[in-house]
């Protein structure tokens, strides 16, 4: 977060605005393992709830006069209080951060680099709620299914799913709720149907074996009216830190790219299945079901069957049966 936006990162972005920056921790809920799976679930509301901020970048001017050192925090700090007057800071007092700096504070906590005391926190983007639900599905052809449970009220909004991507990855094919993902391929389709102008041509060509991921979306609620639907989409962008409220405004991370996954919903319901495999595998079918309680993911050996249910904080709960192939 100190060179780059949630925008660049594998978070969920809500109408643009992702967490603070710098982003708080999230808080790990558990992980659980069994012979066939490894499922982690994190609470990242508290990330979009605060801004975090090291303490130079509020330094008084008296502070700035006995500490000279720190004079080059005084234009940032202005921008920064003009945005988040000094009033609406305070020491975070969360139990874990409390418990790390009740000790730190007993020294000399800025002993190091003339910097850090007791972190702050401001408010933020604050949301209703933020579950970062993974697994890790183990067999014979293992597979990962992300769920994001996030909301930040009761408006319509265009929440964006990111995922990095590494600049020597390009779409082998995208749909309206799949991408095939592989490196950069020299070979490509040189096929022209004038009816649909270029739609193949210059499209890449795998090889047999080749590496591929393919992300299919199982889940991304959207608006009633198809109309303002926005399209899962493979983008190439500069990654520039835009924010300005404090130091390396303008930053550049030279180019990047990720994939968006967009719903412009007032609750998105992600259910994300990433499949890593190589080119000429069977690719499995994918079914949730209509109420979104029972997902299907299946191929001629292997069928993993998983029970979905939402507990009181909005937060989706997997289980998971296995089934054995009929021959």
């Amino acid at each position: 977060m100190r060179s780059t936006e949630s925008q660049y990162l594998n978070v969920i972005t809500i109408d643009g605005r992702g967490q603070g920056t710098y982003a708080p921790p999230g808080r790990w809920i558990e992980v659980s393992e069994t012979p066939e799976a490894v499922f982690a679930v994190m609470d990242t509301e508290y990330c979009y709830d605060w801004k975090w901020q090291k303490t130079s970048f509020l330094a008084s001017d008296e502070v700035l006069e006995k500490e000279p050192w720190l004079e080059w925090a005084r234009g940032p700090r202005d921008r920064l209080l003009s945005r988040f007057p000094l009033d609406q800071w305070e020491r975070d007092p969360s139990p874990l951060v409390t418990e790390f700096y009740e000790g730190y504070m007993a020294g000399n906590p800025r002993f190091w680099t003339s910097e850090d005391s007791w972190v702050v926190r401001t408010p933020h983007y604050p949301v209703e709620k933020s579950f970062r639900t993974i697994g890790m599905i183990k067999g014979k052809h293992p597979y990962v299914l992300v769920a994001d449970d996030i909301r930040k009220d009761d408006a319509e909004r265009l929440y964006r799913w990111h995922m990095r991507m590494p600049n020597w990855i390009e779409a082998y094919d995208i749909s309206a709720d799949e991408a095939l993902l592989g490196r950069i391929s020299n070979k490509r389709d040189n096929s022209y149907k004038a009816h649909y102008s270029h739609n193949q041509s210059g499209r890449p060509l795998p090889k047999k074996g080749q590496p591929m991921l393919l992300v299919r979306v199982l889940q991304a609620n959207q608006p009633n009216v198809p109309t303002y639907q926005d399209s899962l989409v493979l983008e190439t962008l500069g990654f520039v830190k835009h924010d300005d409220t404090f130091q390396n405004h303008g930053r550049k991370m030279k180019m990047g790219k990720r994939l968006t996954v967009p719903s412009r919903s007032m609750e998105p319901g992600y259910k994300i299945f990433l499949f890593p495999h190589l080119h000429g595998d069977p690719l499995p079918t994918t079914t949730l079901s209509e109420d979104g309680k029972q997902l299907t993911v299946e191929w001629p050996d292997q069928k993993d069957l998983f029970d979905l249910h939402m507990d009181e904080e909005g937060r989706t709960h997997f289980s998971q049966t296995r089934k054995q192939p009929s021959n």
